[in-house]
């Protein structure tokens, strides 16, 4: 009797250790991504590389002032990608030039001045995950993609 207690015991525990081992091994979650984003060479200052994945969803990733980016714990799976520009605050008073506790000579009543807003302009054929050229199959552990684009960018817009 006690014989079969223990056989009972060891089957319902190698069943519910193979169940854990399962579940471990079927985890959605992939390892973080991350890189470097570059027109002709140089670091984007800003923006965002914006992940279509394969089930339709899509996740982002802002891109540093050294045009690093990091996308932490996206879903395992096959991804397009596309990058959006932002707007970016641009003054045109150099402030390292004022001498401190002296007003602005071009701003008597000492306000500062409205920020304008200036857009890192890319190639179009990176704005759109189907024409950028870049994907990537994300899996369990952390990867690099480094995004290399060329072509010639558009001048800035001020608004």
């Amino acid at each position: 009797m006690r014989g079969r207690y223990l056989v009972r015991f060891l089957f319902l525990s190698s069943v519910l250790f193979a169940c854990v081992l399962a579940a471990a091994g079927c985890s959605k979650i992939g390892g973080d991504v991350s890189g470097t984003v570059t027109l002709n060479g140089k670091p984007l200052s800003s923006g965002v590389v914006v992940f279509h994945m394969d089930n339709g969803k899509s996740v982002s990733a802002a891109i540093a002032s050294d045009g690093s980016y990091i996308l932490q714990k996206p879903q395992k799976g096959n991804a397009t990608i596309s990058i959006e520009t932002v707007q970016t605050p641009e003054t045109n008073t150099n402030i390292a030039s004022l001498a401190p506790g002296k007003p602005d000579p071009s701003n008597p009543a000492n306000e500062k001045p409205a920020p304008k807003a200036a857009k890192i302009m890319i190639p179009d054929k990176y704005k759109n995950d189907k024409t950028s050229g870049f994907s990537i199959t994300i899996g369990g552990g952390p990867q690099t993609l480094d995004i290399a684009m060329t072509g010639e960018a558009e001048k800035n817009e001020k608004k």
